[in-house]
């Protein structure tokens, strides 16, 4: 390999929140780890509970006050579910975020860049279009998964301990 990378990010198992693109993200991700001869600290994306917990409440708020739509939207057809598979929460206690970053100063592109997803949460934006993305996403939440430079606690800098 001829990049040694010091911090891997990506999803967990359950690619955050369920999506298969995540999933086999975290999947190439784990097997990539598994073929190296070093280990690079690697994070999971994750939300703290306390922040669902507020986001929910706007959800809810903006689900009871939305319009209905005029016209039918495309849905896509669920899957059946595995009666076998585990539910799991997308939340993270909060107890077990290691690293909470600033990313204000790139909140704008962040914006810009969910806004041309042809899928952007139309949960996170409201009327004006930015203000509640900008507000709820200006912090990135991550576990630390592996810890070859023994942090303790939550971190800022995702590079702490190799800075």
């Amino acid at each position: 390999m001829e990049e040694r990378p010091q911090v891997i990010m990506t999803y967990n198992e359950h690619g955050f929140y369920g999506h298969p693109d995540h999933i086999q993200a975290h999947r190439i991700t784990v097997k990539a780890l598994e073929m190296i001869d070093y280990e690079p600290t690697l994070y999971f994306n994750a939300i703290p509970d306390s922040v669902f917990v507020e986001w929910r409440k706007r959800w809810n708020k903006r689900t009871v006050n939305a319009p209905k739509p005029t016209r039918p939207r495309y849905r896509p057809r669920a899957e059946t579910p595995d009666p076998d598979e585990e539910a799991f929460e997308m939340g993270t206690p909060d107890d077990a975020i290691s690293a909470t970053i600033d990313i204000s100063d790139v909140n704008g592109a962040k914006f810009d860049a969910s806004r041309r997803t042809p899928r952007r949460s139309r949960l996170l934006l409201d009327e004006d279009g930015s203000r509640a993305f900008i507000e709820t996403m200006r912090t990135e939440w991550f576990v630390r998964v592996t810890n070859p430079k023994n942090l303790e606690g939550n971190v800022d800098d995702i590079f702490a301990g190799y800075r």
